[in-house]
């Protein structure tokens, strides 16, 4: 630490999650195995310290983890499904002060697949974040923190450049036990090619509250707006447009183990009939059990 150190990260996936993160090689096809992150760790002694991260990382945005573990909800958002994923290249980070920090990189693409490039060599991708936390001398407002992310780049193959704009945070409250927070993402798709014009925008606020030592309620509500077919797909309509309440019950009975029940209701407020493979439907409803070890 504060000098020229190094070190490396590695996280293979093996499973579904493997083929649906979209990280494996772009020649292979779909497999059960892949990389999610693989990065040489890098610390140049400049004031406070500049970390590099050099090879396949996750991207800087969103309120999310991919590691569901660490967030709140055993479901993602609306928000995560629109941002990026995984990238190939080098990212920066420095802490000004206790009050702000920043991330900017530059990718080869704003697709997943560890070998995503535009189909124009040159056209890189550019990410930047910033980070702010209140101090003590702001009173009630200590320890709140509002982030604001930009990503600019093309996809894999293609010619349309994608920005992808993220603000996000959390807010201190008057019950110590009670912790909010909030993102908003949003997706915007060049103006040529057949995705020509394509966006969404999805707004996520976030309650967790400490009951007892071992029990935590976390509710999320979840609100996505999009041009047509964005979300999903089916028959002509004008805007893809969604609501989803998910209410998650964290109790902690056994050690290194996430124990979870949720229950998600999903509604298209925009009066369609996305779910359901074969009759269709104008709502969802999910349980779902989620238990994690951890080692």
């Amino acid at each position: 630490e504060g000098q020229w150190s190094a070190g490396y990260h590695v996280q293979t996936l093996i499973g579904p999650d493997a083929t649906g993160r979209g990280t494996g090689n772009t020649f292979g096809g779909a497999s059960s195995i892949a990389l999610n992150e693989a990065y040489v760790a890098l610390r140049a002694p400049v004031g406070n310290g500049l970390d590099f991260h050099i090879g396949q990382f996750v991207e800087p945005l969103g309120y999310e983890s991919f590691d569901s573990y660490k967030n709140p909800n055993y479901s993602r958002s609306f928000g995560f499904v629109l941002e990026p994923t995984s990238q190939v290249g080098i990212t920066a980070s420095y802490v000004f002060d206790t009050w702000l920090s920043a991330t900017v990189g530059m990718a080869n693409s704003v697709s997943s697949p560890i070998d995503a490039k535009a189909a124009i060599e040159s056209k890189k991708t550019y990410i930047a974040l910033v980070t702010l936390t209140a101090p003590e001398s702001m009173g009630s407002m200590k320890g709140a923190t509002l982030s604001v992310g930009y990503e600019n780049g093309e996809a894999n193959g293609g010619f349309n450049t994608t920005q992808f704009v993220y603000v996000g945070g959390t807010l201190p409250t008057p019950v110590k036990e009670l912790t909010v927070g909030f993102a908003w993402d949003y997706v915007n798709v060049g103006a040529s090619g057949a995705a020509a014009g394509a966006w969404a925008n999805t707004l996520g606020t976030y309650v967790s509250y400490q009951t007892t030592e071992k029990l935590k309620l976390n509710a999320r509500v979840d609100l996505a707006h999009s041009s047509a077919g964005v979300l999903y797909g089916g028959a002509a309509h004008n805007s893809d447009d969604l609501l989803a309440v998910t209410l998650t019950a964290d109790y902690n009975l056994w050690q290194n183990v996430v124990s979870r029940v949720e229950l998600r209701w999903d509604k298209n407020i925009g009066g369609d009939a996305p779910f359901g493979a074969t009759t269709g439907s104008q709502q969802s409803l999910t349980a779902a059990l989620n238990v994690i070890y951890k080692f």
